[in-house]
C-alpha cells in the first residue's frame, strides 16, 4: 500500500521524490496519522464529558442546548484539535477565558485558570536523548546555551535523513562547531546569572487575538512559557509574513523598518511599566540587533535555520568555502570521518525504506 502523509499548510506527500526532499523525518511523521486518529476517536468517545465541562464553564441551564459537533467539522493541525460545539441558550452567554492572557481596558493583564507547564523544550527531538531533564534548572546562561547546542548535536546524530550528501554533512558539522565559537560573543557577562525573563516560545500570528482595531486582546498556547536569557528577546520575525530564512535583501529592509516601529512602541510601553528585574529590555534588544546576536539566539531556538543564519548573518562574507567547512568539521568531534560515513549510511537506509513505504 502506498503511503500518504498529510502536512498542515501544504498538500499531501504521496511520492518518494517529494518525500526525499523534506528536511524532517517523513518516516517518523507517518506514524503520527494513526496516533492523531486515535486521539480524535478518544475525544469523540468523551463527548459527554466535554459537553458537561462546557455547560459548567458557560453556566448553562438545563433547558439550554450544548452538543459536540461531529468530528468532520473539527479544526485540526497536527496533534492540536479544536472540538466544535453547538450551543443555544435563552440567556446571554459569558465569554469563557481558559488558558490565556486577557488584556484588560485599564492596561493590566489577567492570567486565567488554565495551569501552566513551564518547559524548556523548544524543539522536536526526533529520537534524540534528552539533554535537559524535566527537573533541570539553569542558573547560568553559558550552561543553558551549551546544552542547547548539545541538543542540536544529538538530534543531528539521531535523525536518519539529517544530510543529503558528504559535503552537506561536513557543512552542518562545521556550523555546529562554529556556533560554540560564536557563543561567548552574545552572552553578556553582567546578566550571565540572570535574572531570566518569562518568554512565550510559541508566539506567532495564529496565537494572537486582536479586535477590529488590531489591539491585542488575548494570547493562547501558554504551555510553551519558560524563563530564558534576556538576550533571547527579539522582535518577531514573522511580522512581515515570511519565514526567518526569507529575511534577506528587500525583505530584510522591510523587516528592519517594521522592527524599528515595533521598538519605538515597545520603548514607550516600557517607560510606562514598572518592573522588578531592573533590566532595560529595549536596550538589550537593540544590543542584540546591533551586535548580530539576535541571529545567534535564533540559531539555538530553530531546528534548521542555523545553517542559513550562521553563514548569512554571523560569518564574514564568502568565508565558509567547501574547503573551510571540511577543515572546521574535523573540530566538531574527535572522529569526524566516522560520523560522516555513518550519516551517509543512515541516509542510504532511510531512502531505501522511504521508497518501500511510498511504493517505489
Amino acid at each position: 500500500m502506498r503511503a500518504t502523509l498529510e502536512v498542515p499548510g501544504r498538500g499531501p506527500i504521496t511520492t518518494y521524490e517529494s518525500a526525499s526532499k523534506e528536511e524532517f523525518n517523513v518516516l517518523s511523521r507517518l506514524a503520527h496519522a494513526p496516533a492523531v486518529k486515535a486521539l480524535a476517536d478518544d475525544l469523540w468517545r468523551q463527548r459527554k464529558s466535554i459537553e458537561a465541562l462546557t455547560r459548567q464553564h458557560l453556566s448553562l441551564g438545563k433547558h439550554d442546548t450544548c452538543c459536540v459537533l461531529e468530528p468532520q467539522k473539527w479544526i485540526r493541525g497536527g496533534f492540536n484539535i479544536c472540538v466544535l460545539l453547538h450551543v443555544e441558550s435563552a440567556g446571554r452567554l459569558p465569554l469563557p477565558r481558559i488558558g490565556a492572557f486577557q488584556f484588560n481596558p485599564n492596561g493590566t493583564i489577567t492570567l486565567t485558570n488554565r495551569p501552566l507547564s513551564c518547559s524548556i523544550v523548544l524543539l522536536e527531538n526526533d529520537g534524540a536523548p534528552r539533554t535537559m531533564q524535566p527537573n533541570d534548572t539553569y542558573n547560568c546562561t553559558d550552561a543553558f546555551a551549551s546544552d542547547m547546542l548539545t541538543f542540536h548535536d544529538q538530534r543531528f546524530l539521531r535523525q536518519p535523513n539529517a544530510i543529503f550528501s558528504d559535503g552537506d554533512c561536513r557543512g552542518q558539522m562545521a556550523v555546529k562547531a562554529l556556533l560554540r565559537v560564536f557563543a561567548h560573543r552574545y552572552i553578556r557577562r553582567e546578566r550571565r546569572h540572570g535574572p531570566f525573563l518569562l518568554q512565550l516560545t510559541d508566539l506567532h500570528a495564529s496565537n494572537v487575538f486582536v479586535d477590529d482595531d488590531w489591539n491585542v486582546t488575548c494570547l493562547i498556547d501558554l504551555e510553551w512559557l519558560c524563563a530564558l536569557p534576556a538576550e533571547m528577546l527579539c522582535v518577531p520575525y514573522w511580522l512581515t509574513g515570511c519565514s526567518i530564512d526569507e529575511i534577506q535583501e528587500e525583505r530584510y529592509d522591510e523587516f528592519n523598518e517594521i522592527r524599528q516601529e515595533f521598538m519605538r512602541v515597545f520603548q514607550e510601553q516600557e517607560r510606562r511599566t514598572r518592573t522588578e528585574h531592573g533590566i532595560a529590555i529595549a536596550d538589550v534588544m537593540h544590543d542584540m540587533w546591533d551586535s548580530k546576536g539576535v541571529w545567534f539566539w535564533y540559531c539555538l531556538a530553530s531546528i534548521n535555520a542555523m545553517y542559513f543564519l550562521l553563514e548569512g548573518r554571523l560569518c564574514p562574507e564568502d568565508s565558509l568555502s567547501t574547503n573551510a567547512e571540511k577543515v572546521l568539521s574535523r573540530f566538531w568531534c574527535e572522529d569526524s570521518e566516522t560520523v560522516v560515513q555513518t550519516k551517509l549510511a543512515d541516509r542510504k537506509d532511510y531512502d531505501v525504506e522511504l521508497k518501500r513505504v511510498f511504493g517505489e
